[in-house]
């Protein structure tokens, strides 16, 4: 029997039900006022589009299905990088880009650092 990664596994499972549960599944991922449509993969925040990367996207997606709370550099890079995880500084541009897309255009930054632990989306309301 060949060895599998457990995470490719579930994001299979995962992909299955999304098929055939059709019309009542819910395809939107809102934290505070962004909204993640997990169909089209497209992101809007207070209704301003905004454009990522696939590892901008893959990022905020691990982020928000986790939000309020933080979520490690750890669990960020295996979802970036499943089988060979590069150098920190790669993840630390990539965390830029993202802030850079998310937060600027915006008065409340919702992308916060954890000190010594990692990352975690905020809302107005847990701020």
């Amino acid at each position: 029997m060949k060895p599998f990664d457990l995470m490719l596994l579930e994001a299979r499972i995962k992909a299955v039900i999304r098929r055939t549960q059709g019309v009542g599944f819910n395809t939107q991922l809102n934290v505070g006022s962004l909204m993640i449509d997990l169909n089209t993969r497209t992101v809007s925040r207070a209704g301003q589009s905004i454009k990522l990367n696939p590892s901008g996207y893959k990022i905020l997606l691990t982020l928000a299905h986790q939000s309020p709370n933080p979520v490690t550099r750890e669990t960020i890079e295996q979802a970036l990088w499943p089988d060979d995880v590069p150098d920190q500084d790669l993840l630390r541009r990539h965390i830029y880009q993202l802030r850079k897309a998310l937060d600027k255009p915006f008065e409340q930054d919702m992308l916060i650092t954890v000190p010594k632990f990692g990352y975690k989306l905020i809302t107005d309301e847990n701020a």
